[in-house]
């Protein structure tokens, strides 16, 4: 049986999940991620945004993967404008139910700091439906301690 996400991403199995990755993932997202949201009103555009940026990509993969293979297809490498800059790989979601997904596993391993900026983009998210024919509501989501 199908469990529908999005009109975009289709969960046909059970997502495999490793705690010690998961800590793991969650302390690179601590300190390389950031949660957002993108508001483009000429361009008709209003979503929220996880990404972060590395210069080796084995590790983005394997924050994909402990996130359960959730985000978009990692991107790179792209080449700084600047020179003798290493080429960066990128990892990030642009999905509102994926995005919520990776901050829910995440969430009780992340310091206050990102738990707080985590929450933010969810209240600015919800804050901006108000003011956008866009953006589609959403239940803030509460961690359980």
């Amino acid at each position: 049986m199908r469990t529908e996400l999005s009109t975009k991403f289709w969960l046909t199995d059970m997502i495999e999940i490793n705690r010690e990755e998961l800590a793991w993932a969650a302390g690179l997202w601590d300190g390389e991620g950031n949660a957002r949201v993108m508001d483009y009103p000429k361009r008709y555009m209003f979503y929220p945004m996880l990404q972060m940026a590395q210069t080796d990509r084995r590790v983005l993969d394997r924050f994909q993967k402990a996130v359960g293979g959730l985000g978009n297809k990692i991107g790179g490498p792209y080449q700084s404008n600047q020179p003798n800059k290493t080429p960066w790989f990128r990892w990030y979601t642009n999905n509102f139910e994926q995005a919520q997904a990776v901050m829910a596993m995440l969430y009780q391993f992340l310091s206050p700091v990102k738990q707080e900026q985590c929450l933010q983009m969810l209240k600015d998210y919800n804050e901006g439906y108000k003011h956008s024919k866009y953006a589609k509501p959403i239940k803030i989501w509460r961690a359980i301690d």
